[in-house]
């Protein structure tokens, strides 16, 4: 069975009679938007298999079928079914993805791509990024988790790592626009599913792994190995590809150092460590982070309104993709340290009560542990109050880890619904306040726990009864403007229902 990749492709559109991808009329893994002359690709998913499709394909006037499996009777690579070639590939995700690339002319050839993986901090690092280069005047793009964005323009993010039918198009735009820079957050699960293949990145970063969609992937060993994809198979056809920034403190460091074929520089929160990317002296505050890094461009200041060590390692991820890309490393930085707020993410929210308000993205045990360190760390002699819930329809395991993650460091907790989805918001509360529990029977924890599934009561609450001066986190949804209960989908924001009783 021949391997897919760009040479594949090429042979692929000579078998059409073309002399380039670009004249195929188009590629879709979707039967209903199949045209005449257009490539089907029969795509195996978890809940449907696109091979049951293939008849309507047919009907719709598909020229060539890409398939995995082989029909009856027919032991050959390629051959004709109901008078429609067809070609037998190991993977038809993978092939989606080089066709898909090469039918738009390979856009991510003509521009600086950039893909960030990682459990937290990709919106983040992404963020702070694209501040920097727009500081060294570069027309930008992003795919991410809030929007897609072409330079001023932004639209609605469907998924974090879309599809190559998605992505294919929107870096063609970007092309036509003049982007120069793009950056992409790179989800375990567009690693999984073979979204990327293809994309021609210049620099990939690495910012942390904890505990988080083993609803997807099965286990912590295969969401790693997901992450690793980046790094062992993706960049390694990547001709182009100058370099990787990877967290030095993160347990999985090594390993991408084993598997990268490109020089790798670390960033680390500890100024004893022999990262490339580390602090020399540094001050953090509710007011943000003002201190002195080390690089290997040189040392930098930085004087950021952004609080706490994880916007710390973010600010350290942007400016290592700065230096890998080859930008004077001065102005890269103050361009990263203009940037003053990302949406949902330790975001500020302020109002006519005296108190300190955050909203932030964190829905793992992880997250909102360093969430509230952080907070706990900057405010010691003030309450902390933390108001969250979990995903319904998803990872269930981590449910009580959150509950204890908060209790072990808030004041008072405030159990609530996140998107309870097609789950009962009551049932999820219950399974976080179990790991509370257990850590009351030890007497480890002794806050206060309330449960209010309704998220804007929850927020009420926690806001009215506050003292002078008491920080409260809101976690969970961050930048998101919906919840999501399964059968309907309703407006809601944690930063405009926060603000809305802070001036009440």
């Amino acid at each position: 069975m021949p391997s897919v990749d760009r040479n594949w492709v090429e042979a692929v559109a000579q078998s059409l009679g073309y002399k380039s991808p670009t004249e195929i009329p188009g590629i879709t893994a979707n039967s209903k938007a199949v045209k005449p002359g257009w490539v089907f690709v029969a795509v195996k998913g978890s809940k449907v298999d696109g091979h049951t499709f293939i008849p309507d394909a047919i009907a719709a006037g598909a020229g060539l079928l890409i398939v995995e499996t082989e029909f009856p009777g027919d032991e050959r690579v390629r051959g004709v079914y109901q008078g429609v070639p067809y070609l037998r590939v190991a993977d038809s995700r993978l092939a989606l993805a080089h066709l898909s690339w090469a039918n738009y002319g390979y856009p991510t050839d003509k521009f600086n791509l950039v893909g960030i993986t990682g459990t937290d901090g990709k919106t983040s690092s992404a963020q702070l990024t694209l501040s920097g280069l727009q500081a060294c005047g570069h027309i930008t793009g992003s795919v991410g988790t809030i929007t897609y964005d072409i330079d001023k323009a932004k639209e609605p993010a469907s998924l974090t790592t879309p599809g190559p039918e998605i992505l294919a198009p929107l870096f063609e735009r970007m092309v036509d626009a003049g982007v120069q820079t793009a950056v992409m957050e790179v989800s375990s699960h567009g690693l999984a599913l073979n979204r990327v293949y293809g994309c021609n990145f210049r620099c990939v970063v690495f910012t942390n792994m904890t505990r988080d969609h083993l609803d997807f992937h099965g286990s912590s060993k295969e969401y790693a190995n997901a992450k690793l994809l980046l790094f062992s198979e993706v960049i390694a056809n990547n001709p182009d590809t100058l370099g990787a920034v990877v967290n030095q403190d993160d347990p999985l460091y090594q390993r991408i150092v084993d598997v990268c074929p490109v020089p790798v520089v670390g960033f680390s929160l500890n100024p004893d460590s022999a990262a490339a990317i580390a602090p020399i002296k540094v001050h953090y505050g509710l007011d943000g982070i003002k201190g002195t890094l080390r690089t290997p461009w040189g040392n930098v200041s930085i004087d950021s309104k952004l609080i706490g060590k994880n916007n710390l390692k973010n600010i350290m991820t942007a400016i290592g993709v700065g230096g890998v890309l080859g930008h004077d490393i001065t102005r890269f930085t103050a361009g990263v340290c203009q940037l003053d707020r990302i949406p949902g993410r330790l975001e500020a929210v302020s109002g006519k009560r005296n108190v300190n308000v955050f909203v932030d993205f964190a829905h793992t045990p992880d997250a909102i542990t360093g969430v509230l360190s952080i907070l706990k760390e900057l405010a010691p002699n003030h309450p902390i109050t933390a108001v969250f819930g979990a995903g319904g329809s998803r990872d269930a395991g981590k449910r009580p880890l959150m509950g204890r993650a908060a209790a072990l460091l808030a004041s008072k907790v405030v159990v609530t619904s996140d998107n309870p989805r097609a789950e009962d918001a009551k049932a999820i509360a219950a399974q976080i306040v179990a790991g509370i529990d257990e850590l009351k029977e030890q007497g480890i924890a002794t806050g206060e726990v309330i449960v209010e599934t309704d998220r804007r009561l929850a927020i009420k609450l926690a806001i009215e009864t506050a003292e002078d001066g008491e920080v409260i986190v809101i976690l969970g949804k961050g930048h998101e403007t919906t919840q999501d209960f399964g059968t309907r989908v309703i407006h809601f924001s944690d930063v405009e229902v926060a603000k809305e009783y802070l001036d009440s």
